[in-house]
């Protein structure tokens, strides 16, 4: 009898909605390794959120506090610099294949660890409470949104109304996640099938990582230590962690940009 191989390429639930169409350039693709990377993510943001352009948010008519604008450059600049580390472009994947003698096995492509902690290190200044953080700008932007009456009041509350819920959304669920649970409502799936690791908290998966090794060896450290117990789990996690982190970032990336309009510089 003659033996006959077969090759099962399988799409992920996320990733069967792509293409999708692009509404504004990615932010910052173009100082990246593979602005493709930034493509992808911003296709699927457009597939469960569709948010306005960061371009197209209007100029507050004051100027800010002079330390605000400290606050602002640092958050700009910081993101700035992330968007070209090549953590931000990098093809990091987990496949999973058949073992003649345990019956499955995978392979695991990362990044170096210098990378992926040096990406963290920077990742967290913005996700954090330091003071060129995210809730830093958000704090400046809202109080320069208060105090700004004039005819472009609404369209900026529009604007706010849209981009930032989604950082809530995207500290519970990956954006993977978010895409995959979407597409199958549209397809008239039933609730009750699984997206794998739906329910893995990003919020979780970055204080396991930050705190238990990348950035310190701290409370969090029993945790990650648990994860070598089951070197595919370990590998499975620290992916979900690395598309938890890049997915926020990318998210402050589009913050920045909106930043750079909602208080552009005065060079005169």
């Amino acid at each position: 009898m003659a033996n006959h191989d077969f090759t099962f390429q399988l799409t992920s639930f996320h990733d069967a909605v792509l293409p999708q169409p692009l509404t504004f350039a990615p932010p910052y693709a173009n100082l990246a390794s593979d602005p493709q990377g930034f493509s992808r993510f911003w296709q699927f943001a457009h597939y469960v959120f569709r948010l306005p352009d960061p371009a197209a948010f209007p100029a507050f008519p004051t100027e800010p506090q002079p330390q605000d604008r400290v606050t602002l450059d640092r958050f700009i600049s910081s993101c700035r610099e992330l968007a070209g580390y090549t953590m931000m472009s990098a093809h990091d994947t987990v496949e999973m294949f058949p073992n003649p003698r345990s019956g499955s096995g995978h392979r695991a492509t990362f990044s170096s660890s210098e990378v992926i902690r040096g990406a963290s290190v920077l990742f967290r200044q913005l996700y954090a409470e330091d003071s060129g953080s995210y809730r830093a700008v958000v704090q400046i932007v809202s109080k320069a949104h208060r105090t700004a009456q004039d005819q472009f009041t609404d369209q900026r509350a529009d604007w706010l109304g849209a981009w930032r819920p989604v950082h809530g959304k995207l500290l519970q669920q990956r954006i993977e996640a978010i895409v995959a649970r979407k597409s199958l409502r549209a397809e008239g799936a039933h609730e009750s099938i699984p997206v794998p690791f739906e329910h893995e908290s990003p919020t979780e998966l970055l204080s396991i990582f930050f705190y238990g090794d990348l950035i310190h060896w701290g409370d969090s450290r029993p945790k990650h230590d648990s994860l070598i117990k089951n070197p595919l789990m370990q590998d499975l996690r620290k992916l979900r962690f690395l598309e938890a982190m890049v997915g926020l970032a990318h998210y402050y990336l589009g913050i920045s940009a909106m930043l750079t309009t909602a208080f552009p510089k005065n060079d005169n």
